[in-house]
């Protein structure tokens, strides 16, 4: 039997992890969760990682207790390698850890905390079904720049793609209604705008000084792009900017990643791996975007875009 989605969830919330299986299935999605599908006789871990790869999307239930847990990043992780895209769940306010912020903390979420749960399943049963036909939604405003504390890098790292164009690097985040998918891929390649979907509506309230800068790119080829280097007055703007320019070459472009008054560094690596890093230093915005774009590639990583801006 195939299986579109995963469910990764701490056993400690294994209530919340049933509930959201029951719905998704009355709503004819099929799930894989552990231990129900887990065959007897076969190993655990191999079944695990057999399913993750052969769904066709993971949604990852987000609490204390998966925060807290040492298999759910492994299979987060697992899911970013194999360019399996993953929704993430969050049903408790909870800061992540470094393992599942470095996958995770750089694309919107869907927010489950406030009860009924019922209420934001609907959503994502609406959104999973979006996505398995292959109709975009709107964007969803990424989260206000206050809660991206300046200096703190925000790292999106990279996975591989098997698919008929090409792959790398991790996290490209496709939005669905207000649920952020990380999708496989890219190679460095000239920036890239035919059928990028721009950002629209207020994003994040930005002074007359500030400046910003993002980087786009593309979740099935090589493409990718950067805003101006100088910075842009708002964060639409910036985003559309990389939109743009990743859309020259791709027509499935989404934001990986902006900054606002920092710096913002691209990484591409010789398997097509990739990370980027923002950091008040363009020193530690370029050392972070190598740094996690050789995690993957092993070496041999290039930076491809670098840029700083401060308010005017």
């Amino acid at each position: 039997m195939a299986f579109d989605v995963f469910i990764s969830h701490s056993n400690k919330d294994k209530q919340a992890a049933d509930a959201t299986c029951a719905a998704l299935e009355s709503g004819g999605i099929r799930c894989w969760i552990a231990p129900r599908d887990v065959r007897p006789g076969t190993d655990y871990a191999a079944e695990i990682v057999n399913a993750i790869e052969t769904c066709r999307m993971m949604v990852v239930i987000v609490s204390t207790s998966s925060n807290d847990s040492r298999q759910v990043p492994r299979e987060v992780e697992q899911a970013v390698r194999k360019g399996v895209p993953i929704i993430p769940m969050r049903i408790e306010d909870v800061d992540l850890n470094p393992a599942m912020g470095y996958f995770l903390d750089s694309i919107h979420w869907l927010d489950a905390i406030t009860p009924p749960l019922a209420k934001h399943l609907e959503l994502l049963i609406a959104d999973i079904r979006r996505l398995l036909q292959g109709e975009p939604t709107p964007a969803k405003p990424t989260p206000v720049a206050s809660s991206l504390p300046t200096g703190s890098p925000r790292i999106s790292a990279p996975f591989r793609w098997t698919g008929p164009i090409v792959a790398g690097g991790v996290a490209a985040a496709i939005v669905l209604g207000g649920v952020a998918v990380l999708w496989p891929k890219l190679t460095a390649t000239a920036p890239a705008v035919s059928g990028a979907a721009l950002v629209t509506g207020s994003v994040v309230p930005a002074s007359v000084a500030d400046r910003f800068l993002a980087i786009a790119v593309s979740r099935t080829s090589s493409a990718w792009g950067g805003s101006d280097t100088k910075g842009l007055s708002s964060q639409e703007e910036a985003q559309n900017d990389a939109l743009g320019n990743c859309g020259k070459h791709a027509s499935d472009c989404h934001i990986a990643g902006w900054t606002l008054n920092s710096c913002l560094t691209l990484a591409i690596g010789a398997n097509n791996s990739w990370g980027y890093g923002k950091a008040n230093s363009s020193d530690d915005a370029r050392d972070t975007a190598i740094a996690y774009c050789n995690k993957f590639a092993g070496t041999n990583c290039t930076v491809v875009y670098a840029a700083c801006t401060t308010p005017r």
